[in-house]
């Protein structure tokens, strides 16, 4: 559960960031995460599901960055809309250790998506939140973890295959650019080779995949995010334009036409 508005996990995860990236911000580094104050004995079912929940309303919604400015507004209601049954189902479950930090984040979420303001998100004491919120509900939930490293211009350690149903996936970003993990599910009925799909105007490529999972990771740091992905094929893609740093966007081609793209099978 991370959430500094362009990552992907469950508290004002992906979408968040994405809209930073479309206002020319960038996401402040993350401290190291703190020893997880949770454990498998802490572990409820209801705050399991509902840790992928958040994150799966962020990862599903179009991307801000691909819409213009007058439609974010409505995209952030229509995402607090289905986000705060679940907000409030994490705060009524969580594990006691991070009980503290899940309220941190929720409010924090729920105040920057009421106002369109996510300056309160981009602060250290809202990322070391974050990380102790995924730490813990890593630690509780037992999901099956698939960690990967970033670099310039490579993903280290993805597997061709990942698992079926509730999981986590971890970045790691050894690269002097940010970088990001944006898994998304090829429709049944899409038979081009994902390159091709890449190369489709946006509009086109966003209709036949449906988004499943989306992390962005400062140089130097790691985050999760915890997806529901059922059976089928995948892209992973790096959607960043090269040069992009944590003092702002840069002007390079998008990471995944440098090599950062890879097509899984999720089964």
């Amino acid at each position: 559960m991370s959430a500094s508005t362009r990552r992907g996990s469950p508290f004002v995860a992906a979408a968040l960031l994405m809209s930073l990236a479309a206002c020319g911000g960038a996401p402040a580094a993350p401290p190291p995460a703190a020893a997880a104050p949770a454990t498998a004995a802490d572990r409820t079912p209801e705050f399991c599901s509902t840790v992928v929940g958040i994150d799966t309303v962020f990862s599903s919604s179009p991307p801000p960055d691909a819409l213009p400015p007058e439609a974010l507004p409505g995209l952030f209601a229509q995402q607090l809309q289905a986000l705060q049954p679940l907000f409030a189902t994490a705060q009524e479950t969580a594990p006691a250790g991070i009980r503290s930090a899940v309220d941190t984040v929720v409010e924090t979420s729920t105040q920057a998506l009421t106002s369109g303001d996510t300056s309160a998100t981009e602060t250290p004491e809202f990322a070391a939140a974050q990380a102790e919120v995924d730490a813990g509900a890593l630690a509780a939930c037992g999901f099956d973890e698939t960690s990967v490293t970033a670099v310039n211009y490579e993903y280290q350690g993805l597997p061709d295959t990942l698992p079926a149903g509730e999981s986590a996936v971890t970045l790691t970003n050894e690269g002097e650019d940010l970088h990001e993990i944006v898994l998304a599910r090829l429709n049944d009925d899409v038979t081009l080779p994902v390159e091709q799909v890449l190369a489709l105007p946006t509009e086109e490529a966003l209709a036949s995949v449906q988004l499943v999972g989306i992390v962005v990771v400062p140089p130097g740091a790691s985050d999760t995010v915890f997806v529901d992905a059922s059976p089928g094929r995948y892209v992973v893609a790096c959607f960043i334009p090269e040069g992009t740093t944590l003092a702002g966007p840069g002007t390079g081609p998008p990471h995944f036409t440098l090599g950062m793209m890879k097509e899984i099978t999720v089964a």
